[in-house]
This record gives C-alpha cells, sequence and structure tokens, in this order.
C-alpha cells in the first residue's frame, strides 16, 4: 500500500475489531429469569377504626420468590429496565399458609460493563427499583392490599458471550394499604433480599 496513513488507519481499525464487538454485545438489550430469597425480615401491621385490632410487629420468614425483568443500556454505565416479581410471605409462628406479594417496578441500574477477553465481560452494579405492590393474603374472605415498593442494592454479572449469570443482594421495602368496614388497614414489610438469576442478551 503507497499511502502509510492509510495504512496506519487500517491496522487501527483491524485491531479495535473485537472491542467493538464488544461493546455491541454490551449495549443489547437484556432478559433476565432470577430466584428472589427474602432472608427473615419484619412486618408491621397498623388499624385505624372502630374494627381495628391494633398495631403489631412480627419477624418474617425465609420467603421464596422468582422475577422476570427486561432492560436496555441507555449510556456506558446506566441502564433503565422494568421487572415483575412475585414470592410468598410466611409470618413466624403464625399457623397459615404463605401470603402472596406481587410487584411491577420500573429500575436503574448503575455501573460499568469491563471487557475481560473476547468472551468474557464482568458487570459490577448498583440496583434502584421503585413501583406497585399487591399484596395476596392467604384468605379468600380477605381483599388484597395495593400499594408501593422501593429498595436497593447491588450486584454482579459474568457474561459468556449473549449469556449470563448474575447475583445480587439488597433491601425491599414494601407497603401496602386497604379498608374494610371503616377500618384502615397499613401493611408494611422490610426484608433483605437475595437474587440469583440468569441473563440473555440480544
Amino acid at each position: 500500500m503507497r499511502n502509510p496513513a492509510a495504512l496506519l488507519a487500517l491496522v487501527l481499525v483491524s485491531a479495535s475489531l473485537p472491542s467493538l464487538a464488544s461493546a455491541q454485545r454490551n449495549d443489547g438489550a437484556r432478559f433476565s429469569a432470577y430466584f428472589a430469597l427474602g432472608a427473615g425480615g419484619e412486618i408491621d401491621v397498623e388499624t385505624d377504626g372502630p374494627f381495628g385490632f391494633g398495631d403489631f410487629e412480627s419477624d418474617l420468614d425465609a420467603t421464596l420468590g422468582f422475577g422476570l425483568r427486561f432492560e436496555k443500556p441507555i449510556a456506558s454505565i446506566v441502564s433503565l429496565g422494568g421487572l415483575f416479581e412475585m414470592g410468598g410471605y410466611k409470618v413466624d409462628d403464625f399457623d397459615r399458609e404463605a401470603d402472596l406479594y406481587f410487584d411491577f417496578d420500573v429500575y436503574a441500574k448503575i455501573g460499568p460493563r469491563l471487557d475481560l477477553n473476547a468472551d468474557l465481560d464482568l458487570e459490577v452494579y448498583g440496583l434502584l427499583p421503585f413501583g406497585f405492590s399487591i399484596y395476596r393474603p392467604d384468605d379468600d374472605e380477605s381483599d388484597a392490599l395495593f400499594g408501593l415498593n422501593f429498595g436497593f442494592g447491588g450486584g454482579a454479572a459474568l457474561y459468556f458471550g449473549s449469556f449470563g449469570f448474575f447475583a445480587e443482594i439488597g433491601m425491599r421495602h414494601r407497603r401496602v394499604y386497604d379498608e374494610q368496614s371503616n377500618t384502615d388497614i397499613r401493611l408494611a414489610t422490610t426484608q433483605a433480599m437475595l437474587n440469583f438469576g440468569g441473563t440473555i442478551v440480544f
């Protein structure tokens, strides 16, 4: 090749091809499925009205649930997405089946995505979910309670090409409300959360 500048440009472009492919892989939309484990925590119940039974607190047993998430990177270290989670609460020393919760959230994920080699990426991040919650008691005569949830946490994901595995630890707070027989009911739960799952990058 007669032009040295053109030759240098060709070498630089060729050398950058693996990193460009990694960047495209990192910037793809992601779908995740995971187990959501609640590590104990507390439940607080408040009632106001003529048929209220006062306020009480109790410990929660460990809970098991699952979740689905979809997200899209919007900047080099920021992704936005939505999630659905469901699981079962079981109050310590109460002789009843688990009550169910359902979360519908938006979330932000903030953290770098590091290219370890051509086929291996590492992602370390913080997670901030916020959204709508439904609490369904294990009682056919009780209505569902509706409210909000928020949380925070951190995690790490290891990607092999378009497939990844991740682990997360954090906290989730849920607060729901209802009115029955002129009695206001407010129920709040706070739990440490452990999530384990897998991701597909599109």
